[in-house]
């Protein structure tokens, strides 16, 4: 299976800032991460669909384990906003395990 162009800009761009990553072909994903206050190492996932098409950015413990989260209010109204300036972009909430999935056309 080919590397989806939009993964191998992501992956040239994730080297030139010397970030650690794993790129699985098979699932078409690279899985990433970054340092933040609230977590030793905070996970991202950014999968390839339809042939790099579409790009799925998916953050699964963004506003996990943070309760109340001060950040939730703000972090909507941006998706929101985005959502409203740009129809590449659409995303989803679920409440019950607090996961919030982007997804870029």
């Amino acid at each position: 299976m080919s590397i989806a162009s939009p993964l191998l800009k992501i992956i040239t761009y994730l080297k030139s800032r010397h970030w650690q990553y794993i790129y699985q072909p098979e699932n078409q994903q690279i899985i990433t991460g970054v340092k933040a206050d609230n977590f030793k190492r905070l996970m991202i996932i950014i999968r390839s669909l339809e042939d790099g098409e579409r790009l799925e950015i998916e953050v699964p413990e963004l506003i996990k384990g943070i309760n109340p989260n001060p950040y939730k209010k703000i972090l909507f109204q941006t998706l929101l906003s985005l959502t409203n300036e740009t129809k590449m972009v659409r995303w989803e909430y679920d409440a019950l395990t607090d996961q919030i999935n982007a997804k870029i056309e």
